[in-house]
């Protein structure tokens, strides 16, 4: 009997990672890379009609980065079909082993995507970003995460900084471990919270959630990254996220937030960090097919261009001349002088011990010029009547570096740890703004999926200080309440993050909601091949079942054949069947089809089609007669 069988796989998105890396091709602006992909499927037993592999993990053209060369290989020679987002292999012929790759050399660009404006926290999106505010099967949403990006948030009225702090949030508290169990087993982004530990696409994902439970769009990218820790290229997952009509990264694991370096190869972003790398679909009579490892490698070519210096830098130690084992403080100035937010790491290269890790992320506002802090602990073994001179050096994560000398010796005062922290403090700001802490404000609609025919209501519930707060849903306030409603008429609607504000003074306090909004779902017949059968003759019959929507528990009947059963259709399902023609002698393909949506409305439909029946016997076409006479 011949089956459809259809297989997902997914590339593993990480690598041995070092943090405070500053040597990854990181000041050159441009490099070409090769970048080889190549796989196999093994086949064993019987006869197969077709082994269709969908490939969509491997290098194309995107922002910062072009595709100068690819060539597509199969051994035996496939029906190569390069789609936008996808190549397919098509193979019709007998083997016991077919391998399929595609070579590609990729010019990555070493750029800081320009943000002009500041862009006011939070905002509504257009309909068309609204899957990347949604959660999906990895990136997932619950209260805890959305507690928690409320607090990281704050007050902060900025989305460029709204994010930044969400990213340096996830990269203080998520521990980079690659020997946990999620190492081959992607964990979601709950899970990742709670066990505050996961690799470079669980990292990503957390990050990606906290973006979208704010309503900040944000997806998952793929790709390969170069590390000096392996001296390699190696798969990685990192994010992007839409700010002003860009998608700017972001990579929690190197710490570099609206900024990556020129190592980094995009091969695909998505919705999910699920998404399979490789799909496998087949039909064959009593055949066992295996997949085997994905290779991929890659090497650069050539590194040419020299990044110049993106800031104005100064460091100074600000307790010198200080006895041994002081704690010296010392403070780094930097200054954006473009007329664009500028995303910066800063990484110490050079000192003696410090009292926290050697890298920080700071972001700079146009023209901004700001100040950064660290504590040097200098040494504490030293000879009487000597005086000795140690170096603090700070790079940019794109080589630009600056300096200062610290003296010290047993003739000199000796600075206390909380005398240096006094220091930092006094001349340290505290950006975090005021929001409406003493107000709590929770909303939610009244189911948790709708039709687009349907009304929804949205309730919020308010408790604490009330006095002159204003509550908008759109355009629509009112005054605040305990209690405040909302209708809405979801003809116009799709799925989206719905964002209530409440506003006082220059304070306000952001709730948002998830609505989900589908149409009745409908389930089609098409693309029936052969158009014509003959009577006697055993022929493969192929035919799509697509649906619009989600659908669960699809049967659909095909009258003097039998049923296909599908546990759920979410776009399209090939369908390939052994018939007759003379199991529909009257020249008629007559469908019924039977499945639920996501409501669990249940649907019954019909759809005949008709089809050529050639050789058909005499006593058949008087059977004919006789039927289309009553």
């Amino acid at each position: 009997m011949k089956r459809l069988v259809i297989l997902l796989l997914m590339v593993t998105l990480c690598i041995p990672f070092t943090l405070g890396e500053i040597d990854n091709y990181n000041n050159y602006s441009n490099l070409e890379i090769d970048v080889d992909f190549s796989t196999s499927i093994d086949k064993s037993g019987g006869e197969i009609s077709y082994i269709l592999a969908k490939l969509n993990f491997y290098p194309k053209s995107f922002d910062k980065q072009v595709v100068t060369s690819q060539l597509t290989t199969s051994t035996p020679p496939a029906v190569i079909t390069e789609n936008e987002g996808d190549i397919e292999y098509l193979w019709e012929t007998e083997s016991s082993n077919y391998e399929f790759g595609v070579e590609s050399t990729v010019t990555t660009t070493n750029q800081i995507i320009e943000v002009y404006d500041k862009i006011s926290y939070p905002t509504p999106y257009d309909s068309s970003l609204a899957e990347y505010t949604l959660p999906s099967d990895f990136i997932d949403i619950n209260d805890d995460i959305e507690t928690l990006a409320e607090e990281i948030i704050g007050g902060e009225d900025d989305l460029y900084k709204a994010m930044f702090k969400l990213a340096a949030w996830t990269e203080a508290n998520i521990a980079y471990n690659l020997t946990t169990i999620t190492a081959d087993a992607v964990k979601p982004s709950s899970w990742v919270l709670e066990n505050k530990q996961g690799v470079c696409d669980e990292l990503t994902n957390l990050f990606i959630s906290l973006a979208r439970s704010r309503g900040i769009p944000a997806r998952f990218i793929s790709g390969l990254v170069y590390t000096n820790t392996i001296n390699d290229f190696g798969a990685h997952g990192w994010a992007e996220v839409y700010i002003d009509g860009k998608w700017i990264p972001v990579d929690v694991t190197f710490g570099t937030f609206g900024w990556v370096d020129p190592g980094h190869v995009k091969f695909r972003h998505s919705v999910d960090s699920g998404d399979s790398s490789v799909g496998y679909e087949w039909i064959g009579n009593n055949v066992d097919i295996n997949t085997n490892e994905i290779d991929i490698s890659a090497s650069v070519v050539s590194a040419s261009g020299t990044m110049l210096a993106i800031v104005e830098m100064e460091v100074e130690a600000l307790q010198n001349n200080v006895g041994p084992g002081s704690y010296v403080p010392i403070q780094i100035t930097v200054k954006n002088p473009y007329e664009y937010y500028l995303p910066l790491k800063l990484i110490v290269t050079t000192a003696p011990n410090l009292e926290e890790d050697n890298t920080k992320s700071i972001l700079l506002e146009p023209n901004e010029e700001t100040v950064v802090f660290w504590q040097a602990i200098l040494s504490r073994d030293t000879q009487p009547g000597y005086q000795y001179t140690t170096v603090i050096e700070i790079q940019t994560m794109l080589g630009q570096s600056a300096s200062a000398e610290i003296n010290y010796g047993d003739a000199f005062k000796i600075i206390t740890q909380e005398e240096s922290e006094d220091i930092i403090d006094l001349l340290s700001v505290d950006e975090d703004q005021d929001y409406l802490q003493d107000l709590d404000l929770d909303c939610a609609l009244d189911q948790e999926i709708y039709y687009n025919t349907d009304n929804a209501t949205i309730t919020c519930s308010l408790s604490g200080n009330l006095n002159n707060v204003e509550v908008c849903f759109l355009e629509d306030c009112q005054i605040a309440s305990s209690t405040l409603i909302w209708s809405l008429n979801l003809i116009d609607y799709e799925s989206q993050k719905l964002l209530i504000l409440a506003n006082k003074d220059e304070q306000s306090k952001a709730e948002y909601i998830d609505l989900y909004v589908i149409t009745e779902a409908e389930i089609i017949i098409r693309d029936i091949e052969p158009t014509s059968l003959s009577f006697n003759e055993l022929t493969d019959l192929s035919f799509k079942i697509e649906s619009t929507e989600p659908v669960y528990n699809l049967e659909t009947h095909l009258e003097n054949f039998g049923t296909i059963k599908l546990t759920e259709l979410d776009g399209v399902a090939e369908v390939d069947l052994s018939v007759l023609g003379k199991q529909f002698y009257n020249g008629n393909l007559n469908f019924t089809i039977t499945y639920e949506d996501q409501l669990a409305k249940s649907y019954t439909t019909t759809q005949s089609e008709t089809i050529i029946i050639n050789d058909i016997p005499w006593y058949y076409k008087f059977v004919i007669w006789l039927q289309n006479l009553f």
